[in-house]
């Protein structure tokens, strides 16, 4: 190894064992930590590091996936929009862009949002904290963040407000700028709620809006996404992008499928099979 080599690995080693010294102290005394040493321990991995990072990000299964990746890759999609049942990685894809682009500094926000209705559950009547109420819904979002940034940093970024996570009644009269937005289950928005969504990007913001037009819990309401769609219908547009994904798009087990089908009223061809 030559000299030079054995420089840049001291140099990269020395440069983690201090940013988990100030995690570590920061843990312990609850003082504030800049969140770019997340950012700068990206910019220092090695290709060998930074290969296996890239290794956990998702990779198109299918043409639906290969199209939203597309529209996802492309900066001059402000607004992407994805909507299908669940299963077909909807939110997995839309949120590990979002983080790729945060980590690789093009973005200095991360905000995860979705109305607060709920066929079960009120936020208003649910103790704790804002995260707290919102844990049990928005937890497929950490499992996400988790598989590339640690619990403690995601904790401090939370504290931090560099990662956002608050039901859409939170965006009302804020504009962001710099953000990666992930706007998930906008199939339970009014009119009003998704207009106001759809205003709320700012300079160098997009956003990423998932939702399952076949499940929502508005079912005395118009469906904002819905009725969104329906006016874009036929327009051509630079800015914005809509993926529609299908039951055949569903990356999860078969058995999905057949329960998908069961309550569409289709019945599974090997059920006809069948003695």
């Amino acid at each position: 190894m030559s000299t030079s080599q054995m420089k840049r690995g001291n140099s990269r080693r020395y440069h983690n064992r201090i940013i988990g010294e100030e995690l570590a102290h920061h843990m312990e005394t609850n003082e504030e930590v800049s969140t770019k040493t997340v950012l700068e321990n990206y910019q220092y991995m090695s290709q060998k590091e930074r290969v296996k990072i890239d290794s956990k990000f998702a990779k198109p299964k299918n043409e639906s996936q290969a199209r939203y990746m597309s529209a996802l890759k492309k900066p001059h999609n402000k607004i992407i929009i994805a909507t299908g049942p669940a299963g077909t990685g909807k939110t997995l894809i839309g949120t590990e862009y979002g983080i790729r682009e945060f980590l690789t500094g093009n973005y200095e926000k991360l905000i995860f949002t979705r109305p607060a209705v709920s066929a079960d559950e009120d936020l208003g009547y649910l103790p704790g904290t804002l995260e707290d109420k919102m844990a049990p819904w928005v937890r497929p979002i950490y499992d996400i963040l988790y598989k590339f940034i640690s619990p403690q940093e995601v904790t401090m970024m939370l504290t931090e407000k560099i990662i956002e996570i608050a039901p859409m009644a939170y965006m009302r009269g804020r504009t962001f700028k710099n953000t990666w937005i992930v706007a998930d289950e906008c199939q339970n928005t009014n009119v009003n709620q998704f207009k106001m969504l759809l205003t709320r990007l700012g300079e160098n913001s997009r956003m990423v809006i998932t939702g399952d037009l076949d499940q929502h819990d508005r079912h005395d309401e118009i469906n904002g996404l819905a009725d969104f769609l329906d006016k874009f219908k036929g327009c051509r547009s630079s800015s914005i992008s809509s993926i529609e994904f299908n039951k055949g798009d569903i990356e999860r087990e078969e058995v999905i499928k057949e329960v998908l089908d069961i309550y569409a009223g289709v019945v599974p061809e090997h059920y006809l099979d069948s003695d």
